[in-house]
């Protein structure tokens, strides 16, 4: 992602990708698991695109998603 964001993304057109290097080092962990947490907003927006492209089913959740998905409503 940051290569394309750096080098192949046409300036004018495309969506922006700026989560830094270690951000996506985890993606390496998307074919591992169900649900990737992550508080970061960039870093969710470039897993998300890293799993489509790959054709991954990890599901990427805001930390507050993913907190307020315990919330029992009464």
């Amino acid at each position: 992602m940051s290569y394309y964001d750096i080098s192949l993304r046409n300036r004018r057109i495309g969506a922006r990708f700026t989560a830094g290097g270690n951000d996506l080092f985890m993606s390496v962990c998307l074919p591992y698991c169900h649900k990737f947490v992550t508080a970061d907003r960039e870093q969710a927006k470039c897993l998300r695109e890293v799993a489509a492209v790959a054709g991954l089913e990890t599901e990427i959740l805001s930390y507050d998603n993913f907190r307020d998905s315990f919330s029992a409503t009464t």
